[in-house]
């Protein structure tokens, strides 16, 4: 439960996690590791996820050293100059993912929804409801994840049995060799979509957690997630085989609307599905609004929050309808945000890693 500290338990902070990525990562997978077919494709996920968790190990391991700003500690670590530029990049990791968010979630309500509206529309609902979620702070959102999680779990879980059934063994036969620099290549690019993990070191100080329970339940949480996004790629392929595979752009929507479950009182199952994914998009969108507040409330901490809020929500809204397309926006975001930005904000837990180690090594020698 939500106690009155202004932090969210562990068990809050695996709900968050699970319901803001699903979604995202089940629609950006495909797009990562569209090179890949057969067990190449499953393979690269799986590198990518065993990086993300030697990540998460590094990030839980930093964390134990940030006892109240982040922003503070990095200008304590490194200088002030150093702090606001990783925030700078911080913020343009999260603008542009948030971007992309919109315009992706835009373009799918479109055309598997309602192809009668504008996708300006469906950017400006998802950018305003990120916007309105932060409002409500930390405990709105743990509270929306803990009352969704099990849903959203649940459905997309029900979704890939029932579509397991009209699996074909020959369409995930691997027809093509082992790719060996490919599949590490592409779970490079995995792992960097995971990036934004490195975001719970502004979260650390408002999270109720203790030492020797953190590694194990986030490694619970990750690994669930990253087995049914390796299961719902091998199912994908079995179903619509690898030629259709690699040529849909969200496979997995695809998957939805050939589900099939026993009643008939229901025709439209395709709409359920995609609409449990959209919560998982509209949560990872509050998520978004909630980081980029937390950092510029950190960098200009004279500044009102809700000031704050509300002009980087206006911000965002506007950048997002400027790029006008999907097609701009995935390029902004696999250009800057997977091979620029993800690298280079991720590197900056590993470099307050290496300092600590630095630091402890000479206290060491000291003594």
């Amino acid at each position: 439960m939500l106690g009155k500290n202004g932090k969210i338990s562990l068990h809050q902070l695996k709900c968050l996690l699970f319901a803001e990525w699903i979604g995202k990562m089940c629609l950006l997978m495909p797009l990562i590791c569209r090179s890949l077919k057969g067990w190449n494709y499953a393979a690269a996920i799986a590198v990518g996820c065993v990086w993300t968790l030697l990540y998460s190990a590094l990030l839980l391991k930093t964390s134990t050293h940030v006892q109240d700003k982040f922003t503070d500690y990095m200008t304590e670590r490194l200088g002030k100059w150093f702090a606001y530029a990783a925030a700078a990049m911080f913020l343009a990791y999260l603008v542009c993912s948030q971007i992309y968010l919109a315009r992706l979630t835009a373009r799918i309500c479109r055309v598997f929804l309602l192809p009668g509206l504008p996708e300006e529309i469906f950017c400006a609902a998802l950018v305003l409801a990120g916007t309105v979620t932060a409002a409500g702070g930390k405990e709105t959102r743990a509270r929306a994840a803990e009352c969704l999680v099990f849903f959203i779990g649940v459905v997309l879980a029900v979704m890939l049995a029932a579509s397991a059934c009209a699996v074909r063994m020959e369409n995930i036969t691997n027809t093509q060799p082992f790719m060996a620099f490919s599949v590490l290549e592409r779970g490079a690019a995995v792992s960097a979509a995971f990036a934004g993990m490195a975001l719970l070191l502004y979260e650390t100080p408002y999270i109720q957690w203790k030492k020797e329970k953190r590694g194990r339940e986030l490694g619970k949480v990750l690994g669930l997630l990253f087995l049914f996004l390796i299961a719902a790629a091998v199912i994908a392929m079995g179903v619509l085989g690898e030629k259709s595979f690699s040529l849909l752009p969200w496979p997995l929507v695809t998957l939805m609307s050939s589900a099939e479950l026993p009643g008939g009182f229901l025709q439209r199952w395709d709409a359920v599905f995609l609409s449990v994914l959209l919560f998982s998009l509209f949560l990872d969108s509050g998520a978004a609004s909630h980081y980029i507040c937390r950092i510029l409330g950190e960098a200009v901490p004279k500044r009102k929050e809700a000031h704050i809020r509300y002009v980087s929500g206006a911000a965002v809204l506007f950048l997002t309808l400027a790029c006008r397309t999907y097609e701009a926006a995935e390029a902004i975001f696999f250009k800057w945000v997977l091979c620029c930005l993800a690298p280079l904000t991720a590197a900056v837990p590993v470099l307050l890693f290496t300092l600590e180690r630095i630091k402890r090594k000479c206290e060491k020698q000291g003594h």
